[in-house]
């Protein structure tokens, strides 16, 4: 076993657990590389500056506006597989969601650049039903701060079921009021790995400074015993595809 028991309580009770040098320096560094050269490049898909909006991102290719993010970047480069798939990380995701780990293809999936005067990213869940959780991972390319943006979390907010009807999906970092005060920041290094379940509240602050703070977001689930075929959305990470039935 790769976590203490206290580790898996605290995962368990306050929602996330940060797992640090998950990734290598360069590691990191590589990942950066190649996703600055897809962002100048332009490559598809991918969210942009939107004109209208500065610091939120609008989907698709907007014409001399900042690539703010690329998406569906597993099947860009052998390179975001690799990283989804770092020893260290599965080790742990192997602890939490047994032997079998999918990563998903249609959940995140995605790099954020969040360059100089990205805005907050709204407060949210990432599921909406806990019968289906996934564990959703921030990978850390570059240090997060409270004056580049950081995640915070609201610990525990995963155990409220029906908590994100209340938001409606979505709301500004401002909008949990009295609860908003227990939240608190992730700060991270290049290479760390925030875990997280999927139902709790999370969001990001703007980006302060005059530098990106580029990560990478994944989804991660046990293997799905029902499941008797490989599935086009998923990507077997560790493990093998089991199935049990009568």
């Amino acid at each position: 076993m790769t976590l203490t028991a206290e580790e898996f309580f605290l995962f368990d009770h306050n929602g996330y657990l940060l797992v640090s040098h998950a990734l290598t320096p360069a590691l990191c560094q590589r990942l950066i590389s190649t996703i600055l050269q897809q962002a100048e490049q332009r490559i598809p898909p991918l969210v942009c500056e939107d004109p209208d909006r500065p610091g939120y991102g609008k989907p698709g290719d907007l014409p001399g506006a900042r690539v703010i993010r690329l998406s569906k970047v597993l099947a860009r480069d052998p390179l975001f597989l690799e990283a989804a798939s770092a020893p260290p990380l599965v080790a742990v995701l192997q602890d939490l969601l047994g032997p079998h780990v999918d990563v998903v293809l249609n959940r995140h999936n995605h790099v954020t650049l969040r360059p100089p005067g990205a805005a907050q990213l709204e407060w949210h869940r990432d599921v909406a039903n806990w019968s289906r959780p996934i564990i959703s991972a921030v990978f850390y390319l570059e240090d997060a701060s409270l004056e580049n943006g950081c995640t915070w979390v609201l610990p525990g907010s995963q155990h409220m079921l029906a908590y994100h009807a209340k938001l409606e999906g979505h709301g500004r970092m401002d909008s949990l009021a009295r609860l908003g005060q227990q939240a608190l920041p992730v700060l991270a290094k290049a290479g760390d790995v925030l875990l997280f379940n999927g139902l709790l509240l999370h969001g990001a602050g703007a980006n302060h400074t005059q530098a990106t703070r580029m990560s990478m977001t994944l989804g991660y689930h046990a293997v799905d015993e029902l499941g008797a075929t490989e599935e086009p959305h998923k990507s077997l990470v560790a493990g093998e595809r089991v199935l049990r039935h009568n």
